[in-house]
């Protein structure tokens, strides 16, 4: 999966059954330019998971989905 990832734009990941930790350790090893997590069952603190996986290396965006969310 992470390999796939690999330096894409956009990575729209499913959220709700990984721990953050998993989540970090995706945006460090695939360096997607952005990674969006979404269909959550949980809260996620999205300022922290971005500070964590900076000090892990990842060098992207990561933002939480929300209903109705469009990219151009």
């Amino acid at each position: 999966e992470i390999a796939f990832l690999r330096d894409v734009d956009r990575a729209i990941i499913d959220s709700g059954h990984i721990e953050d930790s998993e989540i970090m350790q995706l945006a460090a090893s695939s360096q997607a330019k952005t990674i969006v997590c979404s269909h959550l069952y949980r809260e996620i603190d999205a300022q922290q998971l971005q500070a964590q996986s900076t000090s892990a290396g990842y060098q992207g965006t990561i933002l939480v989905g929300k209903d109705l969310m469009t990219f151009v």
